[in-house]
């Protein structure tokens, strides 16, 4: 009896024992981490890698079993502690540098011009130049004769200036007709346009034996600048070209009157006298003129003449000083 007891608590012994030791056994294993992290390449998004680890876990069931009958078996079941499964989440963030592009600020001068528009101002129609006048040659008979008391030659233009200092000039026309009488005044009157005439009266003096031109009057129709349009009238009441009887009148040089309204004393009118001969109180059959006395004679060649004595005179008076004035000197040099 005391060797069962000492064999029961013998067997009691081992199984705490074995017990004891399978407790110990069912520690769990350390979890076996297989990582696997792929390398991405750097990209401008982030990559995320994901480590999993697999536990392991062992059951161990130890079962004891005695021969004796009362024997009592003790089963000790071991519950697996599954250990936490920590999955560590990698965050690879690639940082791209911010780039900063600095557009430079361009800016824009915008040039404003400002046109200013000049006042408008009517254009006044610039008249087109008037050609010079051609000479005419015209003549007057005497009363049922075909002899002729007055001829003239010429080219005639009257100018009637404006106020813009434009000028309207007016050719009398070289095949105006022509119409007058033989008297004490020759008189010769040229008519164009049926509403335009210029009178021309020549006087004679018996005593003095000369002629003259003593007067002239005409009327033309004119449109003026401004369009408007009348009859002008004008005279010249002074005496021209006084020249010796027998002779006729020449001068190839323009010879300007003036005309003045009639009544007045203002020069509204020019009348140009080019190439002129005329010969009045004559008694002729042909278009023949006397010896003529030229204007020229007395316009160009006496200023001449005398200007030239003047200066010889200047010249002369001036040497004489000189030569005096050194016979002084050398005379006083001398005495002393």
């Amino acid at each position: 009896m005391a060797n069962f007891k000492i064999l029961l608590a013998l067997s009691i012994a081992l199984c705490l024992k074995v017990t004891a030791d399978g407790a110990i056994s069912i520690q769990p294993e350390p979890p076996n981490v297989s990582s696997n992290q792929p390398t991405s390449p750097a990209s401008s998004s982030s990559s995320t890698s994901h480590k999993t680890t697999t536990p392991t876990t062992t059951t161990t069931t130890t079962t004891s079993t005695s021969s004796k009958p009362d024997t009592t078996t003790t089963a000790k079941t071991t519950t697996p502690t599954t250990p936490s499964t920590t999955t560590k989440s990698s965050t690879t963030t690639v940082t791209t540098p911010a780039t900063t592009k600095t557009t430079p600020s361009t800016t824009s001068t915008s040039t404003t011009t400002t046109s200013t528009a000049k006042p408008t101002t009517p254009i006044t129609p610039t008249p087109k130049p008037v050609p010079e006048p051609t000479m005419g040659k015209w003549s007057i008979n005497y009363t049922n004769s075909n002899d002729i008391c007055l001829l003239m030659d010429a080219a005639l233009q009257i100018e009637i200036p404006q106020i813009n200092l434009t000028s309207l000039k007016i050719n009398v026309p070289f095949n105006a007709s022509a119409a007058g009488n033989c008297g004490n005044i020759d008189v010769m009157t040229l008519v164009w346009d049926k509403t335009s005439f210029i009178n021309m009266s020549f006087v004679q003096n018996t005593t003095s034996r000369k002629f003259e031109l003593e007067s002239i009057a005409a009327s033309v129709s004119v449109t003026l600048s401004n369009g408007t349009s009348h009859i002008l009238n004008v005279t010249h009441e002074n005496s021209e070209f006084t020249t010796w009887l027998g002779h006729s009148y020449k001068c190839t040089k323009v010879q300007t009157l003036n005309l003045t309204a009639a009544g007045g004393n203002d020069t509204v009118a020019l009348l140009h006298i080019n190439y002129v001969q005329f010969q009045p109180f004559s008694n002729v059959t042909a278009h023949t003129f006397y010896d003529a006395i030229e204007c020229a004679t007395y316009s160009d060649v006496l200023p001449l003449v005398i200007g030239c004595v003047l200066a010889l005179l200047v010249f002369l008076v001036l040497i004489v000083y000189i030569v005096g004035r050194r016979y002084c000197e050398a005379r006083g040099y001398t005495s002393i």
